[in-house]
């Protein structure tokens, strides 16, 4: 059994005070007011709520139709008066009074458990102790969870979704495992309880260690998915990060599990671009595959495997069941095979190798992208599918031993590792712990600790001696983090400062683990009879057919072959490969690219980066060219660099020359009127060579925190050695040069990690089968974007829209779009918008096409491959020296935020004409970036701020807005309060929902969000580029035209603000869709109940009257919504 135990380094460590108060306020503050216009209600709330957070990180995809739905609903998350800072001061005390009676009336809504989660608690958990106490006097009988014990870790979000469900599962299963354990004790059985997958992974460990393979990748195939793990040294690796359904996280020590949509129920079908698509839904066991005939009628995974004999029909579970050949291949052909014209052995076969090739990318995130290589590993299979596909896996891996386990049903399952309280005894507690559960032996004590670079904001675990700490033991852990940094990123530095974060301990004790036994054979070892088989070759062979149950130990036969028993079938399919009995039975055989290859590249990036608007916003973007510069992938990160990217490379190819560049370059650039965006936007690309010959060019593009030149494309790296003048003079330019250079040097790591992994292609495939591939890639997504297109009415359709002001004068800015749709074309012109401007509104030509792919592939199909080929149906006509296609010198850094959403806008207004049930209501906007720079008054520094608000999106055909998202044109993730007020000099005062901000509609617009912050440093300057704002200020707050006589309300620059100033940051909603007067009062009363829409606003913009109770009345309901409807006539 594993316990976890971690110990989070407090200011009493570092010398603070805990519990000391703070002094926020300054001398002369004002309270300044950013507002888009709308009406919503101001409540005056001096906190956050910190129950759970409101606001949420933007859920993966270029648009995201779906956010997680919240654990806990709005109406049962309640404030409490209190707040810590980042070192664990007291700001404001804990009002016990007022959280007593919030007790109560969680008590009166008849809640099962309480968790709380209160800002840095995981600093100081003072007051979370003391709510504890409070709750106890009020309702001792209710369970309460606190987040500092649970999870004392920085990063709010996580801790309250890992709290919540702590929360949640305790009364249910707590005593489901009292009952448990108390039976099984009845029974004279004394073991652990573990989930599936971990057990399955833990029994594979302690498998391959007797069988003589510690190091292992163990992949369990089931009938819905694929799921993997990493063991080593027979340890399975663990990880403190997951998420649950619908993409809420959770932070807990757990054993390291892939899981993907790939299993034997898996269903297949022919995407829009016509090549096979496998899951990741699934027929299930009921009604699962057709040839199951049990109702199902579309072709899976399983159909597939024995439509070309993988699977034996006649001996499905030992033949227990017989599965029906003919319906399997009959749906093949008809749902696949006919509709992409290629036989039904090449489809079934096609299914196969698509299914394959989505459980190969999920072991890659387990070895390779976390710095393994997979040759170094065997395999080990089990599942009911696993021993199927495992012989293919390991050899498009490179993995030489695959071993399939008898006991496939009968792995002994062992204990899950479990979290436990924090202790600043940790070795003392965990042996207190290991004493309660009744394990007498010593168990053996693992420490590890968390530990970054000074300025990141993600850590690195590493072992840490036990024993007395020395400087001897503090050099072992720097050098074993320095190693593993570049092991897992490809890069280090060892004159950098490090951060010990946190120490944990994991208290193991050892348990009684079953010796295997080999079989007795039952039966003759000779085969059964003959299939054909597809070779890995491609050729047909007449592959023999054994029972397991009848081949002894040392049993062993050359080729390719099948074995057969009730719970699974071992394919091998290599002519050259050997198969054999080991000593315990077990069958030991021998011997979605290249976007999860960005995605890896996005993965280094974002945990070595030291800006949290890289690490914690995603606002970045990586990208595969190939040898002649085209783009051939790109990962879904962050939406207004898809179309520029490419235009950038270009460039660079152009400026530069491809025969000029040498293994070891690396280009940096940030040019605007060089296919770029704006000034902070920076592109590094390396050229990746194979045997002396260009393959491909992996570009990243980030937003840095500062700039101060622009860098046109140039070496920084001349064959592998760093350009030193270059560099002195980039960062020269810079305020925060640590930080800057910290997030190239994160850059640069995600280049390495994609010429490993090119290179690992062109040695597997060879250079030739790779550039075809790629063109390929190009090609079919052409094909798919036509044809997609050719599904959209053909016609001309038209919009404008204006920005509010130029930020130097207020005369509006006119964007205008025609869309036309040919056949399988489409053209957008936007010669109707104004010229370039003085101000900084104006966008490059890369921001206007990065809006047009990406609405076009929002209501064309959201999943196509965004690469060259998908380009190339679409004309862009943008007149230079527009608003929409700047030229040198002209302002633009908001045309990148600001200008784009208004493309976005009209490009989404023509579509509404052409296809409305695939558009959503008009967005909240505006990003609203704010930025800022001060001397941080503790950490002695100077710190730039730069946020991007969260606000509402329009409501759709298919739901209602999303709420508290980051404008489309971005789909960043917000940054989490910890990190941010960790780094920077401000103290959030209030973060929360904009109540009634969305628009009205059958499918409500999602709601803004408001935010106040209070600048903590003696003087800061403060900027603004925004839009949609046109209101004045109010008693309490002044706009910024009254604080600094600034002609824009909302774009301004170098506004200097004393210490104590309150800024407040409100966005407004979506717009809603359809007639808000259709929409189902239930709805309405919820929206109301959970706080989205005041009572008043559903009775006059929704024609609902809800009853004191909050219940809907009917009658007066149909007789409002009768007069508002003859009131609009």
């Amino acid at each position: 059994m594993t316990l976890d135990l971690l110990l989070h380094l407090r200011p009493e460590e570092a010398g603070h005070e805990v519990g000391d108060s703070i002094d926020i306020e300054g001398e002369h503050p004002i309270r300044i007011r950013f507002r888009p216009g709308n009406d919503a209600l101001y409540a005056t709330s001096a906190h956050l709520v910190n129950s759970i957070p409101t606001v949420i990180d933007a859920p993966p995809g270029i648009w995201p139709w779906a956010s997680p739905v919240p654990l806990v609903p709005r109406h049962l998350r309640f404030e409490a008066t209190e707040r810590v800072d980042y070192r664990g001061r007291v700001v404001t005390p804990l009002d016990t009074e007022a959280l007593a009676a919030t007790v109560a009336e969680m008590r009166a809504a008849a809640v099962e458990s309480i968790a709380v989660c209160f800002l840095f608690s995981f600093m100081n958990p003072v007051h979370e102790r003391q709510a504890r106490d409070v709750i106890g006097q009020v309702w001792p009988e209710v369970p309460v969870s606190i987040s500092s014990e649970i999870l004392p870790e920085i990063r709010e979000y996580e801790r309250s979704s890992t709290v919540v469900i702590d929360a949640y599962v305790k009364p249910v299963m707590g005593a489901y495992f009292e009952n448990l354990e108390q039976r099984l004790a009845s029974g004279g059985m004394e073991c652990g309880v573990t989930s599936g997958p971990a057990g399955g992974v833990i029994g594979a460990a302690h498998l391959g260690e007797q069988s003589g393979y510690p190091n292992l990748l163990a992949i369990d195939v089931g009938g819905t998915s694929f799921e993997v793990s990493l063991i080593e040294g027979g340890v399975p690796s663990r990880t403190t990060e997951g998420f649950i359904e619908w993409g809420i996280p959770f932070k807990i020590p757990l054993v390291d599990v892939k899981s993907i949509g790939a299993g034997g129920g898996s269903i297949a079908r022919i995407d829009p671009g016509g090549l096979i698509q496998v899951g990741p839904d699934s027929a299930g066991s009921e009604p699962g595959p057709v040839c199951y005939r049990k109702g199902g009628s579309l072709p899976t995974l399983t159909d597939a495997y024995v439509t070309i004999g993988l699977i034996d029909p006649a001996y499905f579970l030992g033949g227990r069941v017989r599965l029906d050949a003919g319906a399997a291949r009959e749906a093949i052909r008809d749902q696949i095979a006919e509709v992409a014209g290629m036989t039904v052995t090449e489809a079934a076969l096609g299914i196969v190798r698509v299914a394959e090739a989505s459980m190969v990318g999920a072991m890659r995130i387990v070895s390779t992208q976390r710095g393994y290589d997979p040759r170094d590993y065997a395999m080990i299979a089990y599942g009911g599918a696993g021993p199927v596909s495992a012989v293919e896996l390991a050899r498009e891996l490179g993995v030489g031993t695959v071993l399939v386990p008898r006991y496939l049903r009968r792995m002994k399952e062992l204990d899950l590792a479990t979290l436990t309280t924090l202790s600043e005894e940790l070795v003392a507690e965990g042996e207190a712990a290991m004493n309660r559960i009744g394990v007498t032996a010593a168990p053996i004590m693992q420490f590890t600790a968390d530990v970054r670079y000074s300025g990141q904001n993600f850590e690195v675990n590493v072992s840490f001696p036990s024993g007395a700490v020395t400087e001897a033991t503090i050099e072992r852990v720097v050098d074993s983090f320095h190693a593993e940094h570049l092991r897992l990123f490809g890069h280090h530095k060892e004159d950098e400062a490090l951060e010990f974060v946190s120490l944990r301990l994991a208290v193991i004790a050892t348990t009684e683990k079953p010796e295997f036994t080999p079989p007795r054979p039952q039966g003759s070892s000779e085969a059964k009879g003959r299939r054909r088989l597809f070779s890995s070759s491609g050729q047909i062979v007449e592959a023999p057919v054994f029972d397991r149950i009848a081949l002894d130990v040392g049993w062993a036969r050359p080729g390719a072959l099948i074995i057969e028993e009730p719970d699974s079938t071992v394919v091998v399919r290599g002519t050259n490969d050997s198969t054999a009995i080991d000593d315990l039975g077990n069958i030991v055989v021998i011997r979605e690219g290249l976007v999860a290859l960005c995605r890896s590249m996005g993965y280094a990036l974002s945990r070595t980066a030291y800006s949290p608007i890289f690490s914690e916003g995603f606002d970045f973007s990586c990208a595969l060219f190939d040898g002649i510069g085209e783009m051939v992938a790109q990962a879904e990160f962050n939406p207004v660099h898809l179309g520029s990217m490419p235009y950038t490379v270009e460039w660079t190819v152009k400026e530069i020359g491809l025969d000029n560049l040498d293994e070891g370059d690396v280009i940096l650039h940030n040019d605007p009127f060089r296919g770029g965006t704006h000034l902070t936007d920076f592109t590094m690309m390396a050229p990746v060579f194979y045997e002396g010959r260009l393959v491909a060019i992996p570009a990243v593009r980030g937003h840095q925190i500062d700039e101060g030149l622009i860098v046109p494309p140039v070496k920084v790296y001349r064959r592998g050695e760093p350009v030193k003048d270059i560099w002195d003079l980039i960062l020269a330019n810079i305020r925060v040069p640590k930080i800057v250079h910290g997030d190239f040097r994160a850059m640069f790591g995600s280049l390495k990690v994609a010429e490993r992994r090119v290179q690992e292609y062109c040695r597997k495939y060879g250079p030739d089968t790779y550039a075809e591939a790629t063109d390929e890639i190009k090609n079919y997504s052409e094909r798919r974007m036509r044809a997609m297109i050719s599904r959209l009415p053909d016609g001309t359709y038209e919009a404008a829209d204006m920005l509010d002001d130029t930020g130097t004068t207020l005369d509006p800015v006119r964007v205008q779009c025609r869309l036309t749709i040919d056949g399988d074309t489409v053209t957008t012109d936007f010669s109707g918008s104004d010229p370039q401007v003085q101000g900084p509104i104006n966008a490059t030509y890369g921001v206007t096409a990065s809006q047009v792919y990406t609405v076009l592939f929002q209501v064309s199909d959201p999943d196509m491959p965004s690469n060259h080929g998908a380009f190339r149906p679409i004309k862009i006509v943008a007149p230079p020296g527009s608003v929409v296609n700047a030229e040198s010198p002209a302002a633009v850094f908001g045309g990148n935020v600001e200008t784009s959403s208004r493309i976005m806008d009209v490009l989404l207004a023509c579509f509404a004409q052409a296809v409305p049930d695939r558009v959503m209501g008009a967005c909240f906007g505006t990003c609203q970036n704010f930025t800022g720079g001060s001397q941080h008054p503790e950490l002695d520094e100077y710190s730039i701020i730069y946020i991007y608000h969260e606000g509402g999106w329009g409501g759709r055909a298919s739901g209602d807005g999303l709420t508290a998202q980051i404008n489309p044109v971005g789909n960043d993730m917000n940054q989490p309060v910890e990190i941010f007020e960790s780094r920077f000099p401000w103290l959030y005062e209030e973060y929360c929902i904009n109540e009634n901000s969305g628009g009205p509609g059958y499918n409500r617009g999602g709601l803004g969000i408001r935010q106040r912050l209070r600048s903590l440093s003696v003087s800061s300057s403060i900027n603004l580029i925004a839009d949609r704002v046109k209101l004045p200020g109010s008693a309490e707050f002044v706009h910024a035209t009254e604080a600094f006589g600034t002609v824009s309300p909302s774009k301004f620059a170098g506004k200097v603000i004393p210490r104590g100033t309150v800024v407040e940051n409100t966005t407004t909603g979506g717009g809603g869709y359809g007639d808000p007067l259709d929409r189902e009062p239930e709805r309405v009363a919820t929206d109301v109940v959970e706080g989205y829409v005041t009572a008043a606003a559903a009775e006059s913009q929704y024609g609902v009257i809800l009853r004191s109770d909050g219940s809907v009345d009917s009658e007066a309901t149909l007789a409002t919504r009768r007069k508002l409807r003859q009131k609009a006539q």
